[in-house]
């Protein structure tokens, strides 16, 4: 259905265009100039014909990012859940949209969410700048940008 009203936008915007062309040829004196090739929107698309589609690249994949997490586990905020003991607990979750160059660094880091509340910045500020350093399968073929949580938890 969409097709066919393309269509016919198509067809009508070819002929207001060709018969403005036309107008504007016969007040000047002069006959419009016959082109090669189609020369309206309706003869240059037949029906049911569709346009080749550009293939849109995939979203990055899972698994490359829980290698990544796996290989940078140790560098990661986690130890910061505990302060002064069990005493006081960093819990929540930190949500991070990262965006990759083409050789897998991380080019951008942008904060998407954080549910922390003691000490909010310090745990955000901890993984943006951890995470900017991590290295990532580089992205070809997929798209550079995903989304990340971390979560912690109380282990007491």
């Amino acid at each position: 259905m969409l097709d066919n009203k393309r269509q016919r936008l198509a067809v009508m915007l070819g002929l207001a265009l060709a018969g403005s062309a036309w107008s504007c040829g016969q007040k000047n004196g002069n006959a419009p100039k016959k082109t090669e090739g189609p020369t309206m929107a309706s003869e240059a698309m037949t029906p049911g014909a569709r346009r080749p589609a550009t293939k849109m690249p995939g979203p990055y994949p899972p698994k490359w990012i829980a290698e990544a997490r796996t290989k940078h586990r140790m560098s990661t905020c986690f130890r910061l859940v505990y302060k002064k003991g069990c005493t006081v607990l960093r819990k929540g979750r930190v949500t991070l949209q990262i965006t990759l160059a083409e050789d897998g660094t991380v080019k951008m880091v942008e904060t998407l969410g954080n549910t922390v509340r003691v000490d909010p910045k310090l745990v955000l500020s901890c993984f943006k700048t951890g995470v900017a350093k991590w290295r990532f399968t580089p992205p070809k073929g997929v798209l550079p940008s995903f989304t990340m949580q971390f979560e912690l938890r109380d282990k007491c």
